[in-house]
């Protein structure tokens, strides 16, 4: 009206409790007027219009309160997080350090013994370790490290300076055979070898000193030795009790 819009709205609720209901209408004469609708009852509820300028300045709605870290509404309330850190990355477990190889090509140790009735023999009399009867036998005893192959051990001894009856040497033997020899050990376990060794020619021996050597053969060919030193003084047939029964 007059390049404006007029409308109606009502605001009305009905004697049935059926809630608010609102309408806009507009009428010819610009005037407010009534409008009658059947109710949920059958009956009719009058509804009164109210005039309203639509086209009158509407006035803003209240300005939101600037940002910040923490706005409280009429119904909730909301705290902006903290700005979280930058993921870091898993500190790694430390990892058990690598053994070092297990050594090889070591001939550890090795040792010339007597057997146990000479050893009590060689206490008895006073006798050292490297001391031995011609005709004694020799306990050999070696450590070594897991790759070898081969253990042998050598007796440097000369050849018989004078016939032997054919009691003390094999029937291939010459009257005066050569006393040295060399034997392998047996293996006892990863590391350990030994082996006891005799000869019957060896209760010729002269007295003195011999070298008796320890060689260690390994997996990629290398050898190792260790040397002895033994010293023969008398013969086992020194002894009253003879050969047989004191070797036992």
């Amino acid at each position: 009206q007059n390049g404006r819009f007029v409308g109606y709205a009502n605001n009305h609720q009905d004697s049935n409790g059926l809630g608010r209901t609102y309408y806009t209408r507009n009428t010819a004469n610009g005037r407010e007027g009534t409008a009658v609708v059947n109710g949920a009852n059958g009956r009719t509820a009058d509804f009164n219009w109210t005039r309203v300028d639509l086209s009158s300045p509407v006035s803003s709605p209240p300005s939101r309160p600037p940002s910040s870290s923490s706005y409280q509404s009429p119904q909730t309330s909301y705290t902006q997080p903290a700005p979280s850190s930058p993921p870091t990355s898993p500190t790694p477990r430390p990892t058990a350090p690598t053994p070092p190889p297990a050594p090889t090509n070591l001939l550890r140790s090795s040792s010339i013994e007597h057997k146990p009735a000479w050893e009590a023999v060689r206490v008895k009399n006073g006798r050292s370790q490297s001391q031995f009867y011609a005709g004694e036998k020799f306990v050999v005893r070696a450590t070594a490290t897991h790759d070898a192959t081969a253990l042998r051990v050598t007796f440097q001894f000369p050849q018989a300076a004078k016939d032997l009856s054919p009691a003390f040497r094999e029937p291939s033997e010459p009257a005066r055979p050569s006393l040295a020899a060399t034997f392998s050990l047996r293996k006892v376990n990863t590391y350990d070898w030994e082996g006891s060794f005799w000869k019957k020619s060896w209760m010729g021996l002269p007295d003195g000193t011999y070298t008796v050597i320890v060689t260690a053969t390994f997996q990629n060919g290398q050898t190792r030795t260790t040397t002895h030193t033994v010293q023969i003084r008398n013969s086992i047939l020194d002894f009253t009790d003879g050969i047989e029964k004191v070797d036992q």
